[in-house]
């Protein structure tokens, strides 16, 4: 009798200990098991807080995303006239646009001197395009200053889009610039936004000695005609102290 007593009441004392459990553990702390009466009689599997798959939201495979956004661009033209040949110290100008519209107005009105390149291109609402030179030691070959402060442009219906830049190369013989060509995507649910490359170019420029050889012979000139008007009045000085000496001799005292 008492040992059917005891078998009846032990599983009722430990459930009302594992109650008593859960009312006294924190569910915020991530070491503590969250314990449930059940478990004693039918061996529930236990689970640590916060491990409760929240259903509705998956994870977001960012990259598969943003391709499909880069593949359902539209297909535009785009237009690049990089200088091949430069004189040192001479700006020259470099210009680039992007248009969904026809060929024509693309290419009309381009003020730099290279010839135009035409090729297709991944057109999106909101593009970014930069110019930079080549360096040696730390310093740029060639000061390039856009004419707009921002890389980012947006692209708007059928018109051309145009980036431009003034290009001074400091130093003589072959050297490159490089042109980056992006498009800025904004992934769905708020995700950040991502610049995607989709062009980029190398142009080596070739740059003639002619700023040099004229900024050199000017200062040979000054060098020259300078010290040869030291040395005349120098020489005229000396010529008017002897023919005063000279005056001052013939004179013939009373």
């Amino acid at each position: 009798m008492a040992g059917a007593v005891r078998r009846f009441v032990t599983p009722i004392c430990v459930a009302a200990v594992a109650v008593a459990s859960c009312a006294l553990l924190q569910p915020s702390t991530p070491s503590v098991l969250v314990l449930h009466p059940a478990a004693f009689f039918f061996q529930l599997p236990l689970r640590p807080p916060g491990t409760v798959p929240s259903p509705g939201r998956t994870a977001i495979d960012w990259d598969a995303t943003l391709k499909a956004q880069l593949d359902s661009l539209p297909t535009g033209k785009r237009v690049f006239n990089p200088p091949q040949a430069m004189r040192q110290g001479t700006n020259t100008q470099g210009e680039f646009r992007v248009s969904r519209g026809d060929l024509s107005g693309l290419v009309a009105g381009l003020q730099g001197p290279g010839a135009p390149e035409v090729k297709d291109i991944k057109v999106a609402p909101l593009m970014a395009v930069s110019l930079k030179s080549e360096e040696d030691g730390g310093e740029p070959l060639f000061r390039i200053k856009p004419i707009r402060d921002s890389d980012e442009q947006l692209v708007i219906g059928d018109q051309a889009t145009e980036w431009s830049w003034d290009v001074f190369p400091t130093r003589t013989g072959s050297h490159k610039i490089y042109l980056s060509v992006s498009v800025v995507l904004f992934p769905p649910d708020g995700g950040p936004r991502k610049q995607i490359k989709v062009e980029e170019r190398t142009v080596t420029v070739s740059i003639s000695p002619t700023y040099s050889v004229t900024q050199y012979s000017g200062r040979i000139f000054v060098f020259f005609t300078g010290g040869l008007g030291l040395l005349m009045l120098q020489k005229g000085w000396q010529f008017l102290k002897q023919w005063r000496e000279g005056r001052k001799s013939r004179i013939i005292l009373p």
